[in-house]
């Protein structure tokens, strides 16, 4: 990964050397299916309608996330959504979407995989840093800010908080300090790092950090690295 992060290439090159054509095999960090965490999340709050999201969040988060997904329209946004299957999957739980990426191979096959299960998302190529929209409701952040945190810590997180309404909620799964395996997986954060970025005075409130695992994926194998899932909500 450090080497995409090598700041005299450009952004889109390096993040286009992953991602390659549709021949290409998808980076190491897309599972080719949306992330298990947002499917217990939805599938749970907002298409079953009840049950407990323990051990994945705490119930001051389960409660927040509960607020804003049942909502009948949810406006919903993913930055860095890659091959789109998280945005997608959204969609198919009759959220509106809007999911960026910086790379138009990505999201050729994101626009792809929402041909193929016939939903819309609203499509956006450009740069995390410069969009702008009406507030979101829901953010869903799989491995996004762990990387531009890396770019500019203080304006991500006001990015984020630009674009979710005051109530809004985030779900984030970000690499784990705790992962000892230095050859396996995304940048390695502390929970430390986590609380300072988002705690102290700024637009969120962190309502759950708890340890977890990514998903299994061609490259991970069926021992993924460690994650934390995060729930923050707009204040």
């Amino acid at each position: 990964l450090k080497l995409y992060l090598n700041p005299m290439a450009s952004a889109v090159e390096k993040w286009s050397r992953l991602w390659g054509d549709d021949k290409t095999p998808l980076p190491p960090w897309d599972s080719a299916c949306p992330a298990s965490a947002l499917v217990t999340t939805l599938s749970t709050l907002r298409l079953g309608g009840a049950g407990d999201l323990a051990p994945l969040v705490n119930q001051e988060a389960q409660a927040a996330l509960q607020a804003v997904v049942t909502q009948e329209k949810v406006r919903a946004v993913e930055l860095g959504c890659g091959s789109g299957e998280a945005s997608v999957f959204m969609a198919k739980c009759g959220l509106d979407v809007t999911a960026v990426d910086l790379i138009p191979a990505a999201l050729e096959r994101a626009r792809q995989a929402a041909s193929r299960e016939g939903v819309e998302v609203n499509w956006v190529c450009g740069d995390a840093f410069e969009f702008t929209a009406p507030a979101f409701d829901f953010m869903f952040d799989l491995q996004c800010w762990h990387v531009l945190r890396e770019v500019d810590e203080p304006r991500v997180v006001a990015k984020m908080g630009e674009l979710l309404r005051p109530g809004g909620v985030v779900l984030m799964l970000v690499g784990s300090d705790e992962e000892e395996r230095d050859n396996l997986g995304p940048p390695k954060v502390a929970e430390s790092a986590i609380r300072s970025a988002f705690a102290g005075g700024g637009p969120f409130e962190i309502l759950s950090i708890v340890p977890s695992v990514f998903d299994v994926s061609a490259v991970y194998g069926k021992d993924p690295p460690k994650c934390w899932v995060v729930v923050l909500k707009r204040v």
